[in-house]
């Protein structure tokens, strides 16, 4: 039973669950993973295949936050909602390429 269902069985009608999952975060560590599988060329690479071109950051999430607790998403109760600059749609093709440039670089 996931978090949002066990909550609106459980919690009275004015809490609204719902789950906010975010996406690549502009942190070092995400950058440093990225040279390290591919250098900068993955990295750009990475980045043209987000719709966005960008990876998010913590003010995306405490933005997406503030929106989800405010009066203008009254209805969103029970849903996720996924705020990663629409990446998602890409990261089959992302993961993929990503494998394929470790599997590369490990043969180096």
């Amino acid at each position: 039973m996931t978090l949002c269902v066990m909550m609106l069985h459980n919690f009275p009608p004015f809490l609204r669950p719902n789950v906010i999952l975010d996406g690549p975060i502009n942190e070092l560590s995400i950058h440093q993973f990225l040279y390290i599988l591919g250098g900068k060329a993955l990295t750009k690479e990475f980045l043209q295949s987000i719709p966005v071109q960008r990876v998010g950051t913590k003010e995306d999430i405490a933005n997406t936050v503030l929106y989800v607790v405010s009066d203008a998403a009254q209805l969103l109760t029970g849903t996720t909602i996924i705020a990663d600059g629409g990446a998602w749609l890409t990261s089959d093709n992302n993961m993929n390429r990503m494998r394929r440039i470790a599997e590369l670089h490990a043969k180096m």
